[in-house]
Order: C-alpha cells, then sequence, then structure tokens
C-alpha cells in the first residue's frame, strides 16, 4: 500500500484528536485534583479553627501579649502545605535580644523581634509549643482533659520566658565614586 499525502493527512488528523481527547481528559483529572485539594484545605482549616476556638488559643495570645505590655505584638497565622497539613500561629513583638558584652568587645545590636508559636499537624493530630526550643509537643486528644489544658498552658508561659529570636537580616550599601573592583581599585603607590 503506497504512502500518500491523503493518508499522511488522516494519520495527522487522528493523531490530532487523539491529542485533543488526552488534553481534555488530563485537564477533567487536573480540575477534580484542585476540587478535592481545595476540600481538604478547608476541611483541615476548619479543623484546626475548631481546635484553635475551643482552647481559646488565639484570645490566650492577645491576653499575654496585652498583660506583659508587649510591644508591636502580632499574631501570624502561617499554613504550610498544599492542603494545609499544618497550621501554625505565632506570637511576635519587638524587643531587644539578651546580650553579653565580652570585655573590651564592641557588640552591635542586631534588629528583630522575639516569637514563640504553637504549631498544629493534620496527619499526626499534634500541637507542639516553641519558644527558643521546642518547649512540649501534645495529641490534640490529650488536651480535652484539665491536666492537659494546665500543661498546655504550662508551655506557652515556658516558650514566653524562653522565645525565639528572630534576626531582621538588612544591608545597607553606600554608593561610592571609586569602584570596588578592577585596577582602579587597587592601592595607589609604587610597587617594590
Amino acid at each position: 500500500m503506497p504512502i500518500t499525502a491523503e493518508r499522511v493527512a488522516e494519520m495527522r488528523a487522528q493523531q490530532k484528536e487523539a491529542e485533543e481527547r488526552a488534553s481534555e481528559e488530563e485537564a477533567r483529572v487536573r480540575e477534580t485534583a484542585a476540587k478535592f485539594q481545595e476540600q481538604a484545605r478547608a476541611v483541615n482549616l476548619e479543623t484546626f479553627n475548631q481546635f484553635e476556638q475551643e482552647m481559646h488559643l488565639r484570645e490566650s495570645l492577645d491576653a499575654l501579649a496585652e498583660a506583659e505590655g508587649l510591644k508591636s505584638p502580632q499574631i501570624h497565622e502561617l499554613i504550610k502545605g498544599e492542603v494545609a497539613e499544618e497550621v501554625e500561629l505565632r506570637l511576635e513583638w519587638q524587643g531587644k535580644p539578651k546580650l553579653s558584652f565580652p570585655e573590651s568587645v564592641l557588640v552591635q545590636r542586631s534588629r528583630g523581634f522575639f516569637s514563640i508559636s504553637v504549631r498544629w499537624t493534620v496527619d499526626s493530630r499534634m500541637v507542639t509549643v516553641s519558644g527558643e526550643k521546642k518547649e512540649n509537643t501534645f495529641l490534640t486528644s490529650l488536651l480535652d482533659s484539665k491536666s492537659g489544658r494546665e500543661e498546655f498552658e504550662k508551655s506557652i508561659m515556658r516558650a514566653y520566658v524562653n522565645p525565639r529570636w528572630n534576626e531582621e537580616h538588612y544591608q545597607i550599601m553606600l554608593a561610592s565614586k571609586k569602584p570596588a573592583h578592577g585596577p582602579e581599585a587597587g592601592p595607589t603607590g609604587e610597587w617594590d
């Protein structure tokens, strides 16, 4: 059977049709996956919100900030993962870090802020309280008891007493008329 332009055109049409069907199927699969992901994210965030409300977590962090007179306190909700696998409430405030000054050494203080965090993980249903270091990890089911809640609150207070220092990194560059690199930037004078 000879190869004709008509047969090649027919084969190209079939190939194009197959590619279009595959593309449509791929779009449907992506759309279904996106809907599933959106639903899972909504369920996970709703579960976290219920936990946060039952524990009065945001209210407690607000009350702590107010009672301690923290400078510029902010509560951030950080969501990690495509389906909100982990949600973190972080209390941040401005302050000065604890520094030691060794003899005859001038230390420039860095800018930054303190923070404590309460991290909730959907898979393991665990809650981790952290300051400078991890204070404690709890199963959410154990926080229903009075002793579990008391230990949870103590962990938040321990984290507050020893918060994480988050240094702000910034760089100041001054404009210069002299190039920093190249022969013009080298020392002036005679070489021996």
